[in-house]
């Protein structure tokens, strides 16, 4: 099993590039939630701030979710050769996870107000 393997224009793709493009786009989305979750909170009635809320949680775990999906899947067919046991997809996308919660918890510690 190699962690590299080779595209088009001659560069190499690592299983750790793979992990921080996609751990980057998910802790983007977050990141952005949770500062938008902070400017909406008081500032708008309490059923709308919960609608509005409850809609932005939502997207920000649907792109998670596609971007470990995505990450699962870029490195099947790029590193991998188009084929993956369930054992290696798990343990990529729980690596993808571990990091994204990682970066996460440090990052939106100092985000909040």
């Amino acid at each position: 099993m190699e962690n590299y393997t080779s595209n088009n224009e001659g560069l190499q793709t690592s299983k750790f590039q793979i992990i921080i493009k996609w751990v980057l786009i998910a802790l983007v989305a977050s990141i952005a939630s949770t500062i938008i979750t902070q400017v909406i909170k008081g500032r708008i009635d309490s059923e709308t701030e919960l609608n509005v809320v409850k809609i932005i949680g939502f997207l920000s775990v649907a792109i998670i979710a596609f971007s470990i999906f995505s990450g699962i899947k870029e490195y099947r067919n790029t590193v991998l050769g188009d084929y993956m046991t369930f054992g290696q997809g798990f343990k990529f996308g729980m690596t993808i996870s571990l990091y994204l919660i990682i970066l996460n918890t440090f990052l939106c510690s100092f985000i909040s107000i």
